[in-house]
């Protein structure tokens, strides 16, 4: 077991945090010796393993906003069975003013906001963006061609929850 701070400083592209702070809105809060740094969400994973973190920063804090009353969340994934890492995750908040944040993990090298999902006019056109343009892992757990499939299919789990 480990923390939600450690979790994402490592960077693993499967773990669920990294969605979740995405579609969150969330800052993470560093400190090295000197100095104290808010970096958003969207600039902290930088690729596999890797993130905005510098030598001798650790995380400190990782500070979500209040969501506006009415937001709904929803978090949906396809597990690796023996680890219960994911496959694929897909992170969704949907505000009152319909603007939805829609963040995937376990689909890239890093767990990513997908903008054109996002941007969509509907729910099944989201759908149909979901992970385009993205570069995708494949493995022995799962092929890219799956890793997309999947994508669409917890996108619209999540969006049918807060719907």
């Amino acid at each position: 077991h480990g923390t939600i701070g450690g979790s994402l400083a490592h960077a693993d592209p499967a773990a669920d945090w990294g969605a979740l702070v995405l579609a969150a809105d969330a800052a993470i809060i560093t400190q090295s010796s000197d100095t104290s740094r808010r970096i958003a969400a969207t600039e902290f994973f930088q690729g596999l393993f890797t993130t905005a973190l510098e030598d001798g920063e650790i995380i400190t804090e990782i500070r979500v906003p209040v969501p506006a009353e009415g937001t709904k969340t929803n978090y949906q994934k396809f597990s690796q069975p023996a680890s219960r890492f994911a496959i694929v995750g897909c992170a969704v908040m949907k505000k009152p003013d319909g603007k939805t944040n829609i963040a995937f993990t376990g689909v890239s090298e890093a767990p990513f906001r997908d903008a054109a999902a996002e941007a969509a006019a509907s729910a099944d056109a989201a759908v149909a963006a979901a992970a385009e343009g993205i570069t995708i892992m494949g493995d022995h757990f799962a092929s890219e061609e799956y890793r997309k499939h999947l994508a669409k299919v917890y996108l619209k789990k999540a969006l049918q929850a807060v719907a």
